[in-house]
């Protein structure tokens, strides 16, 4: 017999169900075979099940050694070994350590030629452990062997704002110079339906493009909008994360989309842009003034995604970097499983201007390009 209460049952059931039975933290949803995963809190509660803690700081002002003399040091990869690789961009090179720290070698010098470089700004370890370096203006990217030897260069056909190897020697780049020719020339681009990023082999060549623009009406929103962080994990699975989108995303290497995620956060996505006038050492500067969501996005040993997450909007005084070191509260690392739902949020104990740029097995790199000069080590210590 059908009570007329039923249909409340009901309702009630499959409302708990699509909230997976975690006291409505999340829901999900698919569409088109697309898991859409809504975060309204995180999982653990206010018991986070991990932390970070230091262990090592690589360089600094106070250091007397030159080969642990560190100037705008902006990218950091590890090989299989556990030798950390900073790329010391002030300096034109890139300084190889040991798992404890200890200087091994120098590889590059400033210059155009063969093994020479004029704006690093990328490094990748592939699985060989080769290491490419993305040298902006000399329009390429290089590549070293392990004991420091150039070995041969490859054409970058963008300045790539993100780059990431696959295991296969593929890389997969992000395609902000299309997307802002686009938006300044929209009449010869409104029926080119461009991807989010490419996915390039070592001649140059386009392979497939992943994911989809979003279109604004600003076209310099359609440019800034569409930022993305990448990450790729041990099965070549792609990960994005939108500096100005509330959108983490999952690929597949086809192209295929798997996963989408948002979560609950104190403001909006931007949908135009506007211009603030900002101090830059000592300088006035305009800048585009939208809302920022993530500034990257990491997988760990155990499959799990770090996203640092902008938990409050810069006011104008805090745009530059004269302003950010003394904002440490702007930024949480967003911690979710492998199926895109929030464990937990572990605040960022540094100034916006220290940069997490790896995270290797249990491991965490920053650089702090602004300020110290130098790289910390931290480790992931389950509770």
């Amino acid at each position: 017999m059908i009570s007329k209460y039923t249909p409340y049952i009901l309702f009630l059931l499959l409302f708990l169900f699509s909230c997976g039975k975690t006291d409505q933290t999340y829901t999900i949803e698919m569409k088109d075979g697309v898991k859409y995963v809504h975060n309204c809190a995180p999982l653990w509660g206010d018991e986070p099940k991990v932390a970070l803690e230091f262990v090592k700081k690589i360089g600094g002002l106070d250091i007397e050694d030159e080969n642990y003399q560190l100037y705008k040091p902006c990218d950091v990869d590890c090989d299989a070994y556990g030798n950390v690789y900073v790329l010391d961009a002030g300096n034109y090179r890139v300084q190889k350590y040991d798992v404890k720290g200890n200087f091994l070698l120098s590889m590059g010098r400033r210059g155009q030629g063969p093994g020479e470089l004029e704006n690093p700004r990328y490094l990748q370890i592939d699985s060989d452990g080769r290491i490419h370096v993305v040298d902006w203006s000399n329009h390429r990217v290089e590549v070293f062997e392990t004991n420091g030897k150039a070995l041969y260069s490859y054409r970058a056909n963008e300045r790539y704002f993100a780059f990431k190897l696959l295991n296969n020697g593929d890389t997969v780049v992000d395609i902000t110079q299309s997307s802002y020719a686009k938006a300044q020339y929209p009449d010869d681009w409104k029926d080119l339906d461009l991807p989010l990023v490419h996915i390039y082999d070592l001649h140059g060549n386009v392979k497939r493009g992943i994911g989809k623009e979003r279109i604004y009406k600003d076209m310099t929103m359609t440019q800034i909008g569409n930022w993305v962080f990448i990450a790729v994990d041990k099965n070549d699975n792609i990960f994005l994360a939108f500096g100005h989108q509330n959108r983490i995303e999952k690929y597949l290497l086809d192209g295929k989309l798997l996963l989408n995620i948002s979560r609950a956060l104190n403001y909006k996505e931007s949908t135009t842009h506007e211009s603030v006038e900002v101090m830059y050492k000592g300088l006035e500067i305009s800048i585009a003034n939208v809302n920022i969501f993530s500034i990257g996005i990491y997988i760990d040993s155990q499959g799990r995604i770090w996203v640092p997450t902008h938990l409050r909007q810069l006011n104008p005084d805090e745009m530059g970097p004269e302003g950010e070191k003394d904002s440490p509260d702007l930024i949480n690392f967003e911690v979710y499983n492998s199926e895109g739902v929030l464990l937990t949020k572990i605040p960022w104990e540094f100034g916006i201007a220290c940069r997490l740029r790896c995270i290797h097995g249990d491991r965490l790199y920053f650089t702090d390009s602004e300020y110290e000069m130098c790289v910390y080590k931290y480790k992931i210590v389950e509770k």
